[in-house]
């Protein structure tokens, strides 16, 4: 599955020499995107996964700037100031934010983990999707994230904010249609 977690649920295939990944293309079974990648993707090992920049430890602000801290102790420290927080002034005052990026497995398991810590104040809507989550209940009726299938057949869309000529390797975003290699065809 594509890192990105977002609508399309891209199939992603890695080819690996050694312990290094050094390939990404799209799966052409896919059932939705048949082989296509969308650009962020298509640059993901270069631009994210091996960048120099990549941050791949946890973070703590510290006097002078951040150092690195250990998984262990970064987990500890975040479950300490919310139990902390939970304790002196209930869970409600902690404030879940949800953007875009989290659409399957991870948006139910973050749900997931309010409902265990006993609820929380949660944001509204997003920058630029409150009136596509608006639509979406509209005919969907209210749930997570439909299908991408449900897509497939209609005649019309209408993106929000949405960089679909970057993202959407599906071609939903777009209208494009797809060849069986992948490739978006005029």
């Amino acid at each position: 599955m594509c890192p990105l977690d977002c609508f399309d649920a891209c199939g992603v295939v890695a080819e690996v020499e050694g312990d290094r990944i050094v390939r990404l293309r799209g799966d052409v079974d896919h059932p939705i995107t048949r082989g296509a990648l969308c650009r962020k993707v298509n640059r993901f090992l270069q631009d994210r996964h091996y960048s120099a920049e990549r941050v791949t430890t946890p973070l703590l602000r510290a006097r002078g700037g951040w150092r690195s801290i250990g998984w262990d102790d970064a987990l500890d420290l975040a479950a300490d100031h919310l139990a902390r927080t939970r304790e002196r002034h209930g869970p409600h005052a902690v404030l879940f934010h949800r953007g875009n990026g989290s659409f399957a497995a991870l948006k139910c398991l973050v749900n997931r983990f309010f409902n265990l810590f006993g609820g929380a104040s949660e944001a509204v809507g997003r920058y630029c999707a409150g009136e596509g989550d608006y639509g979406t209940r509209l005919a969907f009726g209210d749930c997570q994230i439909h299908d991408p299938i449900d897509l497939r057949d209609h005649s019309a869309r209408t993106l929000g904010g949405r960089a679909a000529a970057v993202g959407e390797a599906s071609g939903y975003g777009n209208g494009s249609e797809r060849s069986e290699a992948g490739e978006p065809q005029p």
